[in-house]
């Protein structure tokens, strides 16, 4: 079952890969040392005017703190060996200091996802935004989870070797990345409304090119997939993270909440754990349905309304999705109310 699940989310990772403009785009990812970024910047968002203003850009801030702060996403499957130490190997707790850079070699997302289906200003765009140090060090979760082929490689590694420190490492920085995750956040919304802007992909998104689609689902779901990344389990005292629980699991059932904002529907046959770590995840995506436009609240309200159903009407709360599966409802009623109206009159007159 997991083997099949590991290769149907496989296909999520598409295998184009291509040179923007001459430029080889791996190499170009892998001359960004992660020491080359410094906790003594603020990120600002730049208008994609012309060629120089294609991404936000970092600008100098004195009043920075040295000491990042603490914080208190879909998913990336590999295979697992048969004879992995995985399902016994013990789970390392949460760093106590969040670590100034990732782990290297750092992953990059959409290491193999630009291709020839994207418009020339979008591929430019694409290329510049990934090549960004900014980027980099803010580096989003939501983007490692759906785009990333060398962060698959990790998680890979962690599953065949039952060693789960590198990822550990690189949650506590991706969760409480550098300069910080509020400037983190709103550099983010810089970076949806250039991306979404027609003189970068907004043309791209229009045709469904997938790879701007996946672009502007893992930049406009960073927020959320940060938030969720951060929590822990704190049953024993250890405060292990509850992606890297649900990772570690021999079957899927938990893991297969962690692509619910990846716009992946809940499989039909899977029943998530009642686990704290379980309610925290769904909770934290409901808080999210209505103030992020690129979770579908419709898969997030159907996987809680299933986990519910066995763990409790009270596990999840709705209030939130509701909020925003109703957003259309009314203008869909008025219509209706409308239409009636229509209709009723045009009898009236037919009748006199």
């Amino acid at each position: 079952m997991r083997l099949g699940l590991l290769m149907l989310l496989g296909s999520v990772l598409t295998l184009g890969v291509c040179d923007a403009h001459g430029h080889g785009l791996r190499d170009r990812h892998r001359r960004v040392k992660a020491t080359s970024r410094r906790n003594d910047y603020t990120l600002q968002a730049l208008p994609p005017e012309k060629d120089s203003d294609l991404i936000p850009s970092l600008t100098k801030d004195s009043s920075a703190s040295s000491t990042p702060t603490p914080t208190s996403t879909t998913v990336s499957f590999a295979p697992r060996a048969l004879n992995s130490n995985s399902t016994t190997a013990t789970l390392p707790p949460a760093p106590s200091l969040i670590p100034s850079s990732p782990p290297a070699p750092v992953p990059t997302p959409l290491d193999l996802s630009l291709s020839h289906a994207l418009s020339s200003q979008c591929m430019v765009y694409l290329a510049s935004l990934l090549s960004s140090a900014s980027f980099l060090s803010c580096l989003p979760f939501s983007l490692l989870l759906t785009t990333s082929s060398a962060y698959s490689t990790l998680v890979t590694t962690a599953l065949q070797s039952g060693n789960y420190s590198t990822l550990n490492d690189l949650m506590a920085y991706t969760s409480s990345p550098q300069p910080s995750p509020q400037q983190c956040s709103s550099y983010m919304t810089g970076v949806m409304s250039s991306l979404i802007s027609k003189s970068n992909c907004g043309i791209d998104l229009n045709s469904g090119v997938n790879v701007a689609k996946e672009a502007k689902l893992g930049i406009g779901n960073y927020e959320v997939m940060r938030v969720a990344e951060s929590l822990k389990d704190e049953t024993d005292g250890n405060g292990v993270y509850c992606y890297l629980q649900a990772l570690k699991e021999e079957r899927p059932d938990d893991l297969y909440l962690w692509q619910l904002p990846g716009g992946i529907s809940l499989p039909p046959s899977s029943t998530p754990t009642c686990s704290k770590c379980s309610a925290a995840l769904l909770n934290t995506y409901t808080s999210y349905t209505s103030t992020t436009p690129t979770l579908n609240a419709t898969i997030i309200d159907a996987a809680a309304r299933r986990v519910n159903d066995v763990c409790g009407p009270s596990f999840v709360n709705f209030s939130a999705t509701s909020a925003a599966l109703t957003r259309i409802a009314p203008l869909r009623l008025s219509y209706l109310v409308w239409g009636l109206g229509l209709v009723g009159g045009m009898w009236t007159i037919g009748l006199l």
